[in-house]
């Protein structure tokens, strides 16, 4: 394997010919970020589970993760990206499950101007004009429940704050959970060669930037007293049991 990526443990699932790694998250939690540097770990191709055959845009086709590809169709193995939540019939294969969780404030705003400007940009969206305090009601619902529906379910969970703040030590304890064992020379290359800077140039075909800051905190720049106290109302909670909070007082 190339670079010496990682050395397979007693990962079960793994053992056989199929390697399937699912990266679930929220929207807008760095799902595509941690795909490509799992998948260069682990000399994976990144795919995304709402794209096959028969369900694809043109512009696909210039997208690093399928650029130069025969097919669109998952092949046996590889890493997924998916908004997905347990139990989706899209999920019916064996895989192991990544749980990518982010602050749900900078969920909203990453989110927020993705749908606003990127989509709108590139023809997705044929307009966007909803309110910023309307968009965060209806996101910080989601965002809920998209982590209730995580409890209990086998899954490896791993912070984007954190893969932010010490890429290195996170991808080491996320592979030794995933049954791997990566080098920090193998993860010093991952996280070179998938920087946020190569990320957008890779992505440069699109009209406005699918990548946008990406920062820790973003929110705290967006947020007025009416944002504060509806994501407190709806989701301060979660924020506290994440450890993101100590009480609402934020």
């Amino acid at each position: 394997m190339p670079h010496q990526a990682a050395t397979e443990t007693n990962f079960g699932i793994f053992q056989g010919r199929r390697m399937r790694i699912i990266v679930a998250e929220y929207p807008k939690s760095g799902g595509s970020w941690l795909c490509n540097l799992l998948g260069e770990l682990l000399q994976l191709p990144p795919r995304d589970i709402y794209v096959d055959d028969t369900n694809h845009a043109p512009h696909l086709a210039m997208h690093p993760w399928y650029k130069n590809e025969n097919t669109f169709s998952l092949p046996p193995s590889c890493v997924i990206k998916s908004h997905e939540k347990p139990g989706s019939g899209l999920h019916d294969f064996e895989h192991a499950t990544v749980h990518l969780v982010r602050d749900g404030r900078d969920v909203t705003v990453s989110k927020y101007y993705f749908e606003k400007e990127f989509c709108v940009l590139n023809g997705f969206n044929d307009r966007f004009d909803i309110p910023f305090n309307i968009f965060l009601t209806k996101t910080a619902l989601e965002w809920v429940e998209y982590l209730d529906s995580w409890r209990g379910k086998q899954q490896v969970v791993c912070s984007y704050e954190k893969l932010i703040e010490d890429p290195v030590t996170t991808l080491n304890s996320l592979g030794h959970r995933l049954g791997f064992d990566f080098s920090r020379d193998a993860i010093g290359l991952a996280l070179e060669k998938h920087s946020k800077s190569n990320m957008r140039a890779s992505l440069s075909f699109f009209k406005g930037e699918f990548v946008r800051k990406g920062i820790v905190g973003d929110w705290k720049n967006i947020f007025d007293d009416t944002s504060k106290y509806i994501f407190k109302k709806h989701a301060g909670n979660a924020l506290i049991e994440l450890g993101y909070e100590k009480d609402l007082t934020w």
